[in-house]
């Protein structure tokens, strides 16, 4: 394609020259020799010029198809993303479900069978004081173990729920990473109607700083989900606790459930919001500053959504936090009146999350 520009701009020079040398001339020739002449030169111009066309029509031909084929590959990466976040999240939902099953299962199991053996110690156990405190220390350890298994699966859901959430931002990480280098390219190329330079250079950084800010405030919102996971899990432990000591525990139950819906339905939030890009598209100098306001604004308004779904499941997991310590003596077996009662300063600086 360089050679045939190259060849008709070579020609073109050559009957350049042609014509200057021919008006010299002109004057020594009959005038059917001129016409001649004139004629010719019009014809080879005429093909020149269809021959530069042709160039020109190729080498757009060949930019445009080299555009369908990264459009075509771009879309391919995100289809095979899609899909193997899809199986991924499939599989964890899966592998979630079993694993609370489970638990509910061996949580029931164990609590039967440990009522039963509670029912057969009592009957067996001595009425002295020391078969008093042997019945006593029987049930405590066993209400220990049945907290520590409850804590157990509790830790793996919220593993299984962490690393589904991280495959997630993994994927939508590697998805944008591809679009932001090709509207980081179309810019460049857009930028060309801009004649100051400091202008261009301004834009390309304020373009590279959204994606700056949008990946730093979604690692931020979500360290704080799981610090709101971490003090749920707490609440849940001593609301188990509470349970195997005879509390009714319905209420905190309810608030936990509520709080874990507003926590996943944050992760949703952030999930979504980085897939986003905000490329600038610039159309003249002119408008240029306005262009780059609205997108600034459309930036911050997504990210003041997320961060409310951020608040609202800290609400919730303070909601549950107040509702726990609504329950007296925590620590202590129904039976026993004398046990110390857990204070809400006390509940409240043991299960308040983090803000």
């Amino acid at each position: 394609m360089i050679h045939k520009i190259a060849l008709a701009v070579a020609v073109s020079l050559t009957f350049g020259v042609t014509a200057v040398s021919a008006q010299t001339t002109d004057a020594k020739r009959p005038a059917a020799v001129r016409v001649e002449a004139k004629q010719e030169m019009q014809a080879v111009r005429q093909e020149a010029r269809q021959d530069v066309k042709a160039v020109r029509q190729e080498a757009q031909a060949q930019r445009q198809e080299a555009r369908q084929e990264t459009r075509a590959e771009v879309k391919t990466i995100r289809q095979d993303t899609r899909q193997d976040l899809q199986t991924k999240r499939q599989e964890n939902k899966t592998a979630v479900k079993e694993v609370r099953q489970d638990t509910r299962e061996a949580v029931k199991t164990e609590r039967q069978d440990s009522r039963q053996d509670i029912k057969t110690l009592r009957q067996n156990v001595s009425t002295t004081p020391a078969g008093v405190r042997e019945a006593a220390a029987a049930r405590r350890e066993e209400a220990k173990q049945t907290i520590e298994q409850k804590r157990g699966a509790l830790k793996q859901t919220i593993e299984a729920r962490r690393e589904e959430f991280k495959n997630q931002m993994e994927a939508r990480k590697a998805e944008v990473k591809d679009r932001v280098a090709l509207q980081r390219e179309a810019l460049k190329k857009k930028l060309a109607v801009i004649k100051d330079e400091k202008k261009k250079q301004v834009v390309e950084n304020i373009d590279a700083k959204f994606t700056a800010v949008n990946t730093k405030q979604l690692e931020s919102l979500s360290g704080t989900l799981n610090r709101l996971e971490t003090a749920l899990q707490n609440i849940v432990s001593r609301a188990d606790k509470a349970e195997t000591n005879g509390r009714d525990v319905g209420a905190v139950q309810t608030a936990v459930t509520a709080a874990e819906s507003a926590i996943a339905a944050a992760r949703s939030a952030i999930t979504a919001q980085a897939a986003k890009t905000y490329p600038i598209n610039v159309t003249d100098e002119a408008a240029l500053k306005n262009t780059v306001s609205a997108v600034q604004k459309t930036l911050q308004t997504d990210l003041e959504a997320v961060r409310n779904a951020a608040k609202a499941a800290q609400e919730a997991v303070k909601r549950a936090a107040a509702t726990l310590t609504q329950i007296p003596n925590v620590n202590a077996p129904a039976a026993t009146d004398a046990a110390p009662v857990a204070t809400p300063e006390t509940t409240q600086t043991e299960t308040a999350p983090a803000n």
